[in-house]
């Protein structure tokens, strides 16, 4: 966890900062709808390290440490698991949504403002609900220091580990309009895409089954499913799947699964086969999963169990074939005899 020290990181103003405040809390990227400023997608990576990413959803600017991201707002962290430290909780005028002594998940509709509950911690169990796999949304207030206004926001952070380190962020959203809620939507003018779920769950082995012998097939198989339907039509609404090749013993996995906004999985399932050997093989599959636009990686371990060896066929023997043994046997035990008597 965050060391005492860490309590102490002191937030800055920059020049920069000022500049964007002045220009009406617009950003370069942004996407403006009336006072709401919405990133739209972005791949922030956050490292599996003490300090994680710091955040400034005003400027844009991110860092590694804090004194290096002069007023920032969000710091997702974690060497294990994922955890949150907030700026300005001093004052108090940081802090996550939450429900009680853990952070929430927020889901479409869901509202970030003057009435919600927030939270400082920075440890484990307060950010469970953001320990595992796929998008998850964080409710948050933060301090604009010029004026010194407070403003609510929300972010959608994503994980290919169950543990959701490491991590990216795709998404950041806040109200322009101090003190005023603001309600977590979908990007795209009303259009998000599906997000899927797996069986087996990214980061997990894949085991051939079928396969028996040395040389026979096993086959291997990742079904995908939609977890929460989007909404809307077009690139923003979409979400699709494809893996890259495995070698041998490993083929196939040249399926796309695709679904738009509030349909189905059209495709898949994700499938291969791998020829047994005399030791077991393993091999990770990569694939990409594209949700509107913005790639993530989803990996699995996939694993070919050993074969085993065919049988040494056995050859019948009858009762003439033993009899003729034996008198061949004897022929030249006769005959070995003999040679010995005649040298001597």
């Amino acid at each position: 966890m965050h060391c005492p020290n860490l309590i102490k990181k002191s937030r800055f103003v920059s020049r920069a900062a000022l500049v964007v405040a002045a220009a009406g809390l617009s950003f370069a990227g942004s996407v403006a709808h009336a006072q709401i400023v919405d990133s739209g997608p972005v791949s922030i990576a956050i490292p599996a390290t003490v300090d994680g990413l710091y955040l400034n959803v005003v400027t844009g600017a991110t860092g590694l440490t804090g004194p290096t991201t002069p007023g920032w707002d969000l710091n997702p962290w974690g060497t294990t698991v994922r955890q949150f430290f907030w700026g300005g909780t001093a004052a108090p005028t940081g802090g996550g949504d939450a429900a009680g002594t853990v952070y929430r998940s927020l889901a479409l509709g869901d509202i970030v403002g003057p009435a919600s509950t927030f939270l400082a911690s920075a440890t484990g169990p307060a950010a469970v609900n953001f320990q595992g796999t796929g998008p998850r949304t964080v409710g948050f207030r933060f301090l604009n220091e010029t004026g010194s206004t407070v403003h609510f926001g929300y972010a959608t952070l994503d994980s290919a580990s169950a543990t959701g380190v490491p991590g990216t962020i795709i998404r950041y959203v806040f109200q322009a309009t101090p003190n005023t809620a603001i309600t977590v939507a979908a990007p795209g003018g009303g259009a998000t895409a599906p997000i899927f779920g797996y069986a087996p769950a990214p980061a997990s082995t894949v085991t051939a089954t079928g396969g028996a012998a040395v040389g026979s097939t096993g086959n291997l198989s990742i079904t995908a499913s939609v977890a929460t339907a989007g909404s809307g039509t077009g690139t923003p609404a979409t979400t699709t799947t494809t893996c890259t090749a495995p070698t041998a013993p490993f083929a196939g996995f040249g399926q796309t699964v695709s679904a738009i906004g509030a349909g189905a999985i059209s495709g898949g399932p994700l499938a291969g086969t791998c020829t047994l050997g005399a030791t077991a093989a393993t091999q990770t599959l990569t694939c990409s999963e594209n949700r509107g636009g913005t790639a993530t990686a989803r990996t699995w371990t996939l694993s070919c169990p050993a074969g085993v060896a065919p049988p040494v066929a056995a050859v019948a023997v009858n009762a003439t074939s033993i009899w003729s043994l034996t008198a061949l046997m004897l022929a030249l035990f006769g005959f070995a005899a003999f040679a010995v008597r005649r040298q001597a």
